[in-house]
């Protein structure tokens, strides 16, 4: 942390907040009640407190430290106001100033003047994203757009499709046509490909009848919402799929 800066810190009793996952708990309590854009410019932490890595007590802190100080009452009265900071919080709930900057705290990202969180997040952008996804579901209906015809075939790499009999013959051909040329995976049992939306679309269309295919959205500490599709062997049922995992939204520029 830098020294003074106005600083407040936030505290959480981690029984109350389940255990477990206490940290994403906390982390969405945290965004329920505060719109990053209220902040303005910070820099954010989170951890244990030194006081809970010692066994003196079981409090998870958040701490912001602001450009300005005008955010930190309006980040105290908006969680005094929340029933549900008021079920996890801690005794006290707050400390502020040279109180904090002692603790042992890892960043937790940065934000901006727009209230775009920055950097490599971790649990503040998950909780962040589940957070902003549920206010969509129950709050923003959802936009009917006609869908466009696609352009097929996407690609060169999809113009010609080789016919395949197998789930393993497809794993492999993928690996051999996506994969990023010149890639060595520290994760030596994984293929890492480039392969766009279109292109996922022709090869999903050609091999249909040996595959099932899921789609999922999350957060993770680089992007909001993280898309991840996988394939699936149709017959047998396969449990091991081919996963592609990407087509990630960042908040701004500067926050690649």
């Amino acid at each position: 942390m830098i020294p003074n800066m106005p600083t407040i810190g936030v505290r959480f009793d981690i029984e109350k907040a389940g255990g477990g996952a206490y940290g994403f708990t906390c982390w969405k309590v945290f965004w329920q009640a505060i719109n990053p854009e209220e902040i303005g410019v910070a820099s954010l932490y989170e951890g244990d407190t030194a006081a809970t890595l010692n066994g003196r007590e079981n409090v998870f802190l958040i701490v912001i430290q602001t450009s300005g100080g005008s955010a930190i009452p309006r980040i105290k009265a908006a969680l005094i106001r929340s029933e549900a900071f008021q079920r996890v919080c801690a005794n006290p709930m707050f400390v502020e100033g040279s109180a904090c900057e002692g603790e042992p705290l890892p960043n937790a990202g940065r934000l901006d003047a727009k209230g775009n969180l920055l950097g490599d997040a971790g649990l503040s952008r998950s909780a962040l994203g589940a957070v902003k996804r549920e206010h969509t579901a129950t709050h923003e209906p959802v936009a009917e757009f006609p869908v466009p015809e696609r352009v097929k075939p996407a690609s060169e790499r999809t113009r010609t499709l080789p016919a395949i009999t197998s789930f393993q013959k497809l794993s492999t051909f993928i690996d051999e046509q996506f994969r990023t040329k010149g890639y060595r995976s520290e994760y030596g049992h994984r293929a890492f490909c480039w392969i766009t939306p279109e292109e996922l679309c022709d090869v999903v269309e050609k091999y249909a009848d040996l595959i099932l295919v899921s789609q999922d959205q999350y957060s993770c500490g680089y992007s909001e919402d993280t898309c991840r599709v996988q394939l699936f062997e149709k017959t047998p049922p396969g449990r091991k799929p081919i996963g592609f995992t990407g087509l990630y939204p960042f908040a701004s520029e500067s926050g690649r």
